[in-house]
């Protein structure tokens, strides 16, 4: 079993990504003033630390689904701050469970985008 529901595909991960926190930060059911990652009951932090690896990955996808040139240091960009993700929103015994918490607290909705499988695990 996957620690987390990030794609292996380098590319597929920065779309997921970037889908993930579009969502999280979407309106919640509270309506307008309201964060989809305050549904889920993630913290503040929680849901800034996605963004800000929105933040780092995005501006590569377009060189890696095009493939233009992306220098050695910028690819390690990418997995450094995927690994990262992987790490952070795991369930070893530091990591935050993000995705346990949009499995808990999400809508099928939610589970579609954080690719999260209805009778599994995740």
């Amino acid at each position: 079993m996957s620690t987390t529901n990030i794609p292996p595909n380098i590319i597929e991960a920065i779309i997921y990504i970037i889908a993930l926190d579009d969502l999280q930060v979407s309106e919640g059911s509270g309506g307008l003033g309201t964060y989809k990652w305050q549904d889920w009951h993630w913290t503040l932090e929680e849901s800034q630390f996605w963004t800000s690896l929105r933040l780092i990955v995005e501006p590569y996808l377009h060189s890696y689904a095009n493939k233009k040139t992306i220098s050695t240091e910028q690819r390690e960009t990418v997995k450094l701050t995927i690994k990262k993700a992987h790490r952070y929103s795991s369930y070893e015994t530091n990591g935050h469970r993000l995705m346990l918490k949009i499995a808990a607290h999400g809508d099928m909705n939610d589970w579609t985008v954080a690719n999260i499988k209805y009778g599994t695990p995740l």
